[in-house]
C-alpha cells in the first residue's frame, strides 16, 4: 500500500514526508488531549486520522479501513464532562463521581443499540450507512461511510436551487423517514444541518444522518442524551414526554425543513406559535411557489395533530398532488362546516327525546362541569426573555388543556412588568370585581387581604398526589396562596476538580478533602440568599466564597438550591454534578405561589378549579418540565418524570422525606 498521511490519508511519496494537504508530519499528536492520536489502530483494522466533528456525546474521526482500503468515519462514544482519556493508551475513564457509572453505561448501551438498529438500513440511498460497531478503550465505536460534501444548510448558502429541486430534496429525506417509521423508529432531529449533499452534487442524492436523538421504541423514555430541540424545526409535542411523539413529529420537522428550503427563512419556534401563530405562508414569501406546495408545507407544520399529515406518504402525495391541496385553515373550515351539518341533523333526530328527558337532565348536577364564565390569568414579566418566554409557554399550554376540558370557559393570559406588578395587583384587589388567578410569589402576604381563601383546592386527591400539601394550613395560615412548585437545597460540584464519588453530601470537610489542596483552601462557594439554609444543613467552620469563584474554577463546590439548575447548565455545561444535601434536616421552599381574586360565584368556581388543575400531573409537566420554570413539580408522578428526563436528578430525591419546607 502507498504511504498515506495518518491525519487525512492523502497519498505521500515517502513515510517521512510532511503532508502537503494538511501539513501533518508522522509523529505529530492529536490537536486536543482528549482526542485519539492520528495513526491509532482500532479493532486491528481502522487507522484513526484527524477529528472531523466533536460534540457533547461523541467524537468523529476520519479513518482508513485496512480491510477495504477505503476512507471511513469512526464515531467514538465520549460524553464530555463525564469521561477523560489516558493519553498513552487511548483508554477513557470516568471522572468525578463513580455513581455516574450507570449513566455512562446506559449511554454506551444506547450507542450500541443505535448502531445495531441503523446498520439494518446500510443499503438505503438516503441514509448514512453504519457498517460496524465494536468496543475498545472502555468505550464504543461506530463505523460509518465517509461522505465528502456539505450539509444542506451550507450547500444552500453556496448554490441556488429550483423549487422542483427543493421539493425533491424533501422527498428524498422523506424516503429515509418512511423506512425508519415503518421500522418503528423516530429520527426526532430532522433539520438542514443533519442532511448532507454527497460530493456537493444533488445528482448523488441526499443523506440523512445523526441518529443520536432517535427513539427506537415507543416506550423508550427520554434522557439528556436523546432530548434534542431545534428551534424552528422541533414541533411543540417534542418539548413534552416522548409518549406524545409519533411519526407526525418527524413530519413537522421535514415540513419546517422544506419551509426553510423554499423561503430561506427558519420558521418561528413552534412553542411561540402556540401562543400566537403568525408564520407567513411560503407563497407569501415567494409568489413563485405553487399553492399546493405552500399548503402542503403548512399542513405538515400544523400545530394541531388532527390537521397535520399522519404519514410521510400523505405528505409526499400532497407535494405532488394534481388536485388542490387545502391549507390547515381551509381544512379546519371544511371540518367545522361538516360538523355543523351533522349537528343539525342530529339535533333534529333527538329533539323529541330531549323534550321528554330535558327536565330530568336539568335536575342532574354534574360535578365535573363549570358554569360559563371568563377569568384572567396574571403573571410577572421579569425582563429575562428566556424565563418569560418559558413561563408564558407553560401557562399557555396549561390553559389550552384546561379549555379542552371546559370549552365554555374563557381565560385571558396577561403579563405585567415586575416593577408595576404589585401596584396593579393591589389596584385590582381593591376594586374587588376583577376575577383572576394571579402569581403572588413576589408579593407581600400582608397585601393579599381581599384575596380568596384557596384551601378548598386541597382535596384528598390533591393531598395524595402531591408532596408537602398535607400541612398546607401550617405553611399558609391565611390560606390565600397556593404553591405549584418547590425548590430544595443542593450542592453543585465541579467534577473536574473533585473526586467525590457520592450522590449526597453529609459534610463539607469530607467534600473539600476530595479536591486539590489549593482548591480546597478556597473553601465552599455559596449563594448568600441561602446562608441560613447552609447553616441548617452543614453548620459552619469552613471558608466561604462567592458564586463567581465556582464558575471560574477557583472553588470546587457551590451551595445553593435547585432553582439555579438551569443557570448552571448555561454557565458550566458539562462541568458540574448535582448532589443532594444528606443531612437530618434538608431546607426546602415553595417555589411558585398563586392566589385568586374575588369575582362572581361562577368566576370564583372557575378560578379555584383552574388552580386545582395547575397541580395535575399534565399541568405540572407543562409548567416545570416542558418550559423549565426553575421550580420542581409538587405532583409526585410529574416529579418522577422530572428525575427520569433530567439525569442529574435521578438519585437526587432519595431523602425527600427529610425535606423541611420553610
Amino acid at each position: 500500500m502507498p504511504f498515506r498521511c495518518e491525519n487525512c490519508f492523502n497519498e505521500l511519496s515517502s513515510v517521512d514526508e510532511t503532508c502537503p494537504q494538511c501539513g501533518f508530519t508522522k509523529g505529530d499528536g492529536a490537536v486536543e488531549r482528549i482526542y485519539l492520536n492520528p495513526g491509532t489502530l482500532l479493532w486491528g483494522r481502522y487507522v484513526i486520522g484527524r477529528v472531523i466533528g466533536a460534540g457533547g456525546f461523541g467524537i468523529i474521526y476520519k479513518a482508513w479501513d485496512n480491510t477495504t482500503n477505503m476512507v471511513v468515519a469512526v464515531k467514538e462514544y465520549f460524553q464530555s464532562g463525564l469521561v477523560s482519556r489516558v493519553s498513552q493508551t487511548g483508554e477513557i475513564f470516568l471522572i468525578g463521581r463513580d455513581n455516574r457509572l450507570n449513566e455512562f453505561l446506559e449511554g454506551k448501551q444506547r450507542f450500541i443499540d443505535e448502531a445495531v438498529r441503523i446498520r439494518e438500513f446500510a443499503g438505503h440511498p438516503n441514509m448514512v450507512a453504519i457498517t460496524d460497531v465494536f468496543e475498545q478503550n472502555n468505550t464504543v465505536y461506530q463505523v460509518m461511510e465517509f461522505l465528502q460534501g456539505d450539509t444542506l444548510e451550507t450547500y444552500l448558502s453556496k448554490h441556488s436551487l429550483s423549487i422542483e429541486e427543493k421539493v425533491g430534496v424533501a422527498m428524498m429525506v422523506g424516503e429515509a423517514l418512511k423506512t425508519l417509521h415503518h421500522a418503528g423508529i423516530l429520527h426526532r432531529d430532522v433539520s438542514p444541518d443533519n442532511i448532507i449533499i454527497p460530493f456537493n452534487n444533488l445528482e448523488y442524492g441526499v443523506k440523512l444522518f445523526d441518529f443520536g436523538a432517535a427513539r427506537f421504541h415507543p416506550k423508550e423514555k427520554d434522557s439528556l442524551l436523546t432530548r434534542v430541540m431545534k428551534p424552528g424545526f422541533s414541533p411543540p409535542e417534542q418539548y413534552g414526554p416522548s409518549s406524545g411523539q409519533n411519526p407526525q413529529t418527524d413530519i413537522y420537522a421535514l415540513g419546517a425543513t422544506l419551509y426553510y428550503l423554499l423561503t430561506g427563512m427558519k420558521p418561528e419556534e413552534s412553542t411561540n406559535r402556540r401562543i400566537e401563530d403568525n408564520v407567513p405562508t411560503p407563497k407569501a414569501l415567494n409568489e413563485e411557489i405553487p399553492d399546493n406546495i405552500s399548503n402542503a408545507v403548512l399542513t405538515a407544520m400544523a400545530l394541531d395533530l388532527q390537521l397535520r399529515y399522519k404519514t410521510i406518504e400523505e405528505f409526499s402525495a400532497a407535494l405532488t398532488a394534481q388536485e388542490p391541496v387545502l391549507s390547515p385553515k381551509q381544512e379546519m373550515q371544511k371540518r367545522r362546516k361538516k360538523r355543523l351539518i351533522i349537528s343539525l341533523i342530529s339535533a333534529a333526530c333527538i329533539i323529541v327525546g330531549f323534550a321528554i328527558y330535558g327536565i330530568l337532565l336539568m335536575l342532574e348536577v354534574d360535578r365535573t362541569t363549570l358554569p360559563d364564565g371568563e377569568i384572567n390569568l396574571l403573571y410577572t414579566i421579569t425582563g429575562d426573555q428566556s424565563v418569560d418566554r418559558g413561563k408564558l409557554q407553560g401557562l399557555t399550554e396549561v390553559v389550552e388543556e384546561f379549555l379542552e376540558l371546559y370549552p365554555n370557559v374563557r381565560i385571558n393570559i396577561m403579563g405585567i412588568e415586575l416593577e408595576d406588578y404589585s401596584a396593579q395587583i393591589d389596584s385590582h384587589l381593591r376594586r374587588g370585581d376583577y376575577p383572576a388567578v394571579f402569581e403572588s410569589t413576589a408579593l407581600d402576604p400582608s397585601a393579599l387581604g381581599s384575596a380568596l381563601d384557596v384551601s378548598s383546592v386541597i382535596t384528598n386527591d390533591v393531598r395524595n398526589d402531591c408532596y408537602f400539601l398535607s400541612n398546607y394550613t401550617r405553611h399558609f395560615p391565611e390560606r390565600r396562596q397556593m404553591p405549584i412548585g418547590f425548590n430544595v437545597s443542593a450542592v453543585y460540584i465541579n467534577h473536574q476538580l473533585s473526586s467525590f464519588d457520592g450522590s449526597g453530601v453529609s459534610g463539607i470537610s469530607a467534600l473539600l478533602a476530595t479536591m486539590p489542596s489549593a482548591v480546597a483552601g478556597q473553601g465552599l462557594s455559596y449563594n448568600s440568599l441561602y446562608q441560613n439554609e447552609l447553616l441548617t444543613a452543614f453548620g459552619s467552620g469552613f471558608p466561604l466564597a462567592g458564586r463567581d469563584s465556582f464558575i471560574d474554577n477557583e472553588t470546587g463546590a457551590y451551595f445553593s438550591s435547585t432553582s439555579e439548575y438551569n443557570a448552571m447548565l448555561e454557565d458550566m455545561p458539562g462541568r458540574f454534578a448535582l448532589l443532594y444535601v444528606d443531612s437530618e434536616t434538608v431546607p426546602a421552599e415553595f417555589g411558585s405561589l398563586w392566589s385568586v381574586m374575588p369575582g362572581s360565584g361562577a368566576e370564583e368556581k372557575i378560578s379555584v378549579r383552574f388552580m386545582q388543575f395547575m397541580l395535575h400531573e399534565s399541568a405540572q409537566h407543562f409548567l416545570h418540565i416542558g418550559s423549565q420554570s426553575g421550580s420542581l413539580p409538587l405532583n409526585k408522578e410529574s416529579l418522577q418524570s422530572y428525575s427520569e428526563i433530567f439525569v442529574d436528578f435521578r438519585e437526587f430525591f432519595a431523602n425527600i422525606e427529610r425535606y423541611s419546607i420553610n
